[in-house]
This record gives structure tokens, sequence and C-alpha cells, in this order.
């Protein structure tokens, strides 16, 4: 329509209304930084070829993959609150589902103990909600180095045997619960120098002998030799150990 009111149409040319894009779900429906979550819907693309953004709580999440059904994303960073979950596609169409994500209070470190070691050490690690929003943690990592093993896996208390690293200082410990949610302590554990008997003397002997062992770093960063065993057999004086 002109400013006068004159109408114009062209006939060879049209336009409709699609059917709206709709976000049906999103699973799981919490977490917190770097949560794997997946928004589920039709049409996400709104006609066109893909997903541009995906924000929860008004915070945009990092995009893993896309379709027009399925959106597959990693939370981003957020102190804790219930907010929408919208996306918008590459044509600027946008689909939003009302109060579907809740950011949980991120997990936290509290301690690791202790913060210095070498491979076999075991080490403590508590915080809170260590789980962050999951049931279980499923890595720990140690200034860069997988842990040799998780001993115990509460959403409050962690027990690893570190893996096998060798003087690395001030290093991170990274945990990946099994949502994908991470919790980290910066500089919380160093690598000493690997320990190692250089000498055992005398190399022979029966119950009874007193035997000289010799070497570097034999406490591995703790206080004292839990045990000694010769040939297989436990030591029964750790006095005797220099």
């Amino acid at each position: 329509m002109s400013p006068s009111g004159a109408i114009i149409t062209i006939d060879s040319l049209s336009f409709f209304f699609a059917t709206p894009s709709q976000v049906n779900s999103i699973v799981p429906a919490f977490g917190h930084f770097g949560t794997r979550a997946a928004v589920h819907g039709e049409r996400l693309h709104g006609l066109g070829d893909s997903t541009v953004d995906v924000s929860l709580g008004g915070v945009s999440a990092k995009i893993v993959n896309d379709s027009n059904t399925t959106i597959n994303i990693i939370a981003n960073h957020k102190e804790g609150g219930t907010g929408d979950v919208l996306v918008t596609s590459n044509t600027g169409a946008t689909a939003v589902l009302k109060d579907a994500w809740t950011y949980v209070t991120p997990a936290k470190i509290n301690s690791v103990n202790p913060s210095i070691g070498q491979t076999g050490t075991r080490v403590v690690i508590s915080g809170t909600n260590l789980y962050g929003g999951g049931v279980k943690v499923d890595t720990v990592v140690v200034c860069g180095i997988p842990v040799e093993q998780i001993v115990t896996n509460l959403a409050d208390l962690i027990v690893v045997i570190v893996g096998d690293g060798n003087n690395l200082p001030d290093g991170d410990v990274v945990l990946t619960a099994n949502t994908g949610a991470i919790t980290s302590l910066t500089g919380a554990f160093t690598y000493i120098e690997k320990g190692y008997v250089a000498s055992i003397a005398p190399n022979h002997g029966r119950e009874g002998t007193r035997i000289a062992v010799t070497g570097v770093n034999l406490f591995g960063g703790g206080d004292y030799l839990d045990t000694i065993s010769l040939a297989g057999f436990k030591a029964t004086d750790r006095k005797s150990v220099v």
C-alpha cells in the first residue's frame, strides 16, 4: 500500500508464515559449566539450515552439533538460577521453552591433600557438589595427567591414585562429572622428583638382618615409609631404613 492508499499486488511473489519452531525439552534440565545437554524440538532451524545460538538462562552455550530436531550443547558459566532455553537459527527465527534450565550450585574443590607427591601417591580431594548435577565423577586429571585410579567417588570426597608424572610444579586438579560438568582447583598439586632406591646393603641376609636402604625421595612426598618389602617379604623394622 502506498501513502495515497493505493494497493500494489505482485502475483508472482508470495509470502507465507511457516509453522513456528518449537523446543520440547532439554536433557538434562540442570547443570553448570561443562554440562552436556541435548535440546529436542521441531523445526529448530526455522526454515534455515543451522542454529547460531542456544542460550540457557540468558547465557550462550557452546553448540557441539545440531539438526532440525536435536541440538547438542555444553553449558557455560553462571552462578545458579532458573531460566529459559532460547534457540536462534541462522534466519533469525527463535524458539523458547520457558524456565526449562536450572544452573545448579557450581562444584567447588576445597582442598587437595597431600598437595605434593609422585607416581602412586594417594590423594584426597575434598569439596562440595563435586558431581555438578551428575551422579559421579568420571575423570580426574592432576597436572594434566589422568589419575591411575579413582578409589573413592563421593559428592564431597574423591580419593585417587595419581598417575605417572615427574617434576611438575603447581599443576591444576580437574574433575569432570558424568554430565561433563567441570570443576578445578588451580595450582593445587606438585609432582616432585620420582623416588628411587640407589642401593641396599647388605644385599643378602636372613631374619633379623639389619639393612640400610639409600635413595632419593623415598618418602615420596609423605612423612614416613609405610611398608618395605625385601624379595616379597615385609620388613618388620622401618628404623633400619636410611
